[in-house]
């Protein structure tokens, strides 16, 4: 059984037999292509406060990017949770 779900930047997603598919790009693929890209920018810049920037945007985006890998696999476990029914005390 497929469920749907809609990401914070609007990805469709669908969790199908506990695998989570986007056919566009989710969030976390987002903050992971911005993050490469503040690690590009730190390699072509030629003042070392400019390169530290950089760096530390990276950071943050990568920060972000696990967060939000993160938060789908807790959605996936919830949505498995809801498709197994009510616990059973």
């Amino acid at each position: 059984m497929k469920r749907r779900l809609v990401d914070h930047l609007g990805s469709d997603l669908a969790f199908d037999k506990g695998v989570c598919r986007s056919g566009a790009m989710n969030q976390y693929e987002v903050y992971c292509a911005q993050a490469e890209t503040q690690r590009r920018a730190a390699a072509q810049a030629t003042l070392v406060n400019r390169r530290e920037m950089h760096l530390r945007a990276a950071a943050t985006w990568e920060a972000m990017a696990e967060a939000a890998k993160d938060n789908v696999e807790r959605a996936m476990v919830n949505e498995a949770a809801k498709m197994a029914g009510p616990a059973v005390s």
